[in-house]
Formats: C-alpha cells, sequence, structure tokens
C-alpha cells in the first residue's frame, strides 16, 4: 500500500524552524552597538558553487524576502549570488536547460567586513564598490568564521537612523542650554521669545540671564551654517553663557564680556565660519540699556510718544556697528576710544513702555510661494503691530504672521524673534 505524505507537515517543520533561525539571528545582532556591522548582518546559509539554478530558484521562491545567499568553496565563503541573476538564468526554458550549478552566476568577493567594523567608516567603500562594480551584498566574518551578509541597503538605512539619532541627541542638548521659562519669568522685564527651527537642529540661539540684582542680558544669535555643524556652534555660545553664570561674574563690564566671548568664540569656531549676535546689557541701577550688534539683523526698538495731544509709536534702529563673532575681531574694534559716537555700541535709556525688538535673518528671508522675500517693511510693519499687542498674544501672531507668509513653502532658514518690554 502506497504511503501518502502530507507536505504540509514539512512545510510547517521548516516555518518553525525558520522562526528560531530568525531569533537567533536577532539575538546575535542585538549583542552589538548599533554603529558596527554585526548589528545589521543577517545570517543566511551559505551554499555549495555545485548547488543547481532550479534548487537556488525554488529556494528564492520559497522565501521572498531572500535577495543573496553566500556560495562556499572548501568550506570558506568566496562568493554572492544575488535573486536576480537566478532569475535571469531561469527565465527561460531554454536558459534553464542550459543552466547547471550556480558558479557562472556567482560574484567574487571583493571585500570582506568584520562585525566590530563601525558602519559609517565603511559605507564609503561599500558605495565605492558598488558605483564601480554593481555589487551590493557583502560577506561578514566573526574572526575568521561567516557570521552573515550585509547589503549596501542595510548600512544606508542603519546611517540614515544614526544620524536621525545624533540630531535628536544634539536637539535635547541645545534644548538644555535655552533658557527655561521659570529664568525667563524671574527676568525684571518681560521677554516674549518664538523659535521655528527649518531642520531638527537650529542654527539659531537666544539668551535671557539675570547677573547680580540689577544686572541682566538678553541676546539672539544666528550661525553660519546648517544642521550638525551650526548645532555645535550654537552650544558654544550657550556654553559661554552657562559658564558665566556658574562663576557669578556680574562685575565684568559688557565690553569685557562680549570680547571674552569673541575670543572664546575664535578659538571653537572653524575657519570660514562666524556667528551673528546682538547682545543687550540691562543695567537697572543707571537705568541703560548697551547694545553690541555683532553683523546681526537690525534692532527696533520702539515706545509710545506724546506730541500736541496725540500719540505716535517713536522708533529707532541699531545697525550692526561689529562685524559678526569668532574671528576676533570684534575685540580689536571694541577698543576704539568713543564706542557710542563711532557707532560700535548703541546705548538706550529704559523708560516705561519701551520695547526692544530682535530677530534672526530667517524672519526677512522667508519666502512665500511665489518667491517674494518677507524682507525689511514688513518685519517693521509685525513689530509696530506688535507694539499695540498684549505678550499673551505674542506666540499667535508670530507663529501667524509666518505661516500666512510661507503656507506650504519649506523654511529655508530658522526664524527667531525676541520681543522684550519693560
Amino acid at each position: 500500500m502506497e504511503e501518502v505524505v502530507d507536505e504540509a507537515f514539512f512545510e510547517g517543520e521548516s516555518s518553525v524552524k525558520k522562526s528560531e533561525v530568525e531569533k537567533s539571528s536577532e539575538s546575535r545582532n542585538n549583542a552589538f552597538s548599533m554603529r558596527v556591522v554585526g548589528s545589521v548582518a543577517k545570517y543566511v546559509e551559505p551554499v555549495s558553487g555545485e548547488t543547481s539554478v532550479e534548487y537556488l530558484l525554488n529556494l528564492f521562491e520559497t522565501d521572498k524576502t531572500l535577495q543573496a545567499l553566500p556560495v562556499e568553496e572548501n568550506g570558506i565563503v568566496c562568493g554572492i549570488i544575488e535573486r536576480k541573476s537566478i532569475e535571469q538564468a531561469s527565465s527561460s526554458a531554454v536558459k534553464r536547460f542550459l543552466a547547471k550549478d550556480c558558479r557562472k552566476y556567482t560574484q567574487r568577493v571583493v571585500h570582506t567586513l568584520n562585525v566590530n567594523d563601525y558602519i559609517e567608516k565603511e559605507i564609503q567603500t561599500i558605495s565605492a564598490i558598488y558605483a564601480s562594480d554593481g555589487i551590493k551584498y557583502f560577506p561578514v566574518f566573526e574572526k575568521k568564521s561567516f557570521f552573515g551578509l550585509v547589503s549596501l541597503d542595510d548600512l544606508t538605512k542603519r546611517t540614515t537612523e544614526l544620524q536621525n539619532q545624533d540630531l535628536e541627541k544634539a536637539n535635547t542638548i541645545q534644548q538644555n542650554l535655552l533658557p527655561k521659562k521659570e529664568e525667563i519669568d524671574s527676568m525684571p522685564y518681560v521677554v516674549n521669545m518664538w523659535n521655528c527651527m527649518a531642520n531638527t537642529v537650529s542654527g539659531d540661539f537666544y539668551v535671557a540671564k539675570q547677573f547680580g540684582k540689577s544686572k541682566s542680558i538678553f541676546a539672539c544669535f544666528d550661525v553660519s551654517g546648517k544642521n550638525v555643524s551650526a548645532a555645535l556652534l550654537t552650544i558654544a555660545v550657550g556654553s559661554f553663557f552657562k559658564m558665566l553664570e556658574i562663576l557669578g561674574v556680574e562685575s565684568l563690564t559688557p565690553v569685557k564680556t562680549t570680547s571674552l566671548l569673541d575670543t572664546y568664540l575664535a578659538k571653537t569656531v572653524p575657519v570660514g565660519s562666524f556667528i551673528t549676535g546682538v547682545i543687550a546689557y540691562v543695567d537697572y541701577e543707571i537705568r541703560k540699556i548697551e547694545i553690541h550688534n555683532c553683523g546681526h539683523t537690525e534692532v527696533l526698538a520702539f515706545v509710545e510718544k506724546d506730541r500736541d495731544g496725540k500719540k505716535f509709536l517713536g522708533g529707532l534702529t541699531i545697525k550692526p556697528g561689529l562685524t559678526p563673532l569668532g574671528m576676533e575681531t570684534v575685540k580689536a574694534e571694541l577698543k576704539t576710544p568713543d564706542l557710542v559716537k563711532s557707532g560700535k555700541i548703541s546705548i538706550v535709556p529704559i523708560i516705561p513702555d519701551l520695547q526692544i525688538n530682535m530677530y534672526s535673518d530667517g524672519l526677512l528671508d522667508m519666502q512665500d510661494k511665489d518667491g517674494n522675500r518677507f524682507d525689511k517693511e514688513n518685519v517693521t510693519k509685525f513689530f509696530k503691530a506688535l507694539f499695540t499687542k498684549s505678550s499673551n498674544e505674542f506666540r499667535t501672531l508670530a507663529s501667524q504672521t509666518v505661516d500666512d507668509w510661507v503656507k506650504d513653502t519649506p523654511l529655508a532658514d530658522d526664524i527667531t524673534i525676541m520681543n522684550v518690554r519693560f
């Protein structure tokens, strides 16, 4: 009597074994840092160079996720065979008849990886090999034993994940250096802040700090460059003011403080990069604000005046009188004999209802769908309209103004707006 064997029995066993292999591979990957090749390499059982094309075709048809197989000769993985090669080799009855073993379709190993190789270092080599030879799968070894296969796609995906993680960490560090809400609320005047980032990390930075009973600083900075490099430079600015706070150097004069910042950044900022900034030093004892504009956008100061029984908005524009920070030129410029008369710095008296406005050039440069810049005229209109609004309306007005102008157009640069009320 002929026995009938249920094929489902074997399919079920294969499924269990595959699941166990996947779990084992996952466990091995987790034993490595995300930054090394061992964390992404997938174990695939090597096949012999004598294996028939027909057999390999069945393997690929059975497992749709399988894209490549390691080929072994004399117990050593020496080549890779891709799914597309086998599918092309058996695309017709004639080709299938002529195809014998898989050696003809095997790509010889031109580069091997170790489980502890750093992905971000190896991806350049792998990309160059793919560009020149079209090879995208590579064997990975642990010591001398075959560990698995890795593809250019695997490495590229992981590199993107690592870069995104690094950007998130940089963003967290930036946020920790920015003034906290309780710090801003404790200032002896009202500080309104609004920031919109074009990317995960910002090239804009702002400061609001109290030094002693009568002295304080508020400032706005914009770093040349984008993304990680810009984020690192803003962290340099933030760390300077954080250190001032820790050291308690309220006895420093405004000129000395800006000079120290310029010297510090000159030793930190790489050649070709710079930081624009406006720093306002407030001294309630003498009721004056000393403003240092270092290559930044214009500062707009407004106060309501009364003339002949009629009220109108008086304005003061403070243009940059100093060069950008980080080139050690500001320190030299601040040695000018009469800084106010020469226009290097500006002094503003603290009077009731005075509002001082700072912003980064992202506000000037934002574009609508037709490519029109927001520009200086609209910036002035915005701050004049803001003067009549309450502090509670500041964030809504800032957000709405930007949204109404750019709509669905991506921001090309970060936008920071600071409105300070006395």
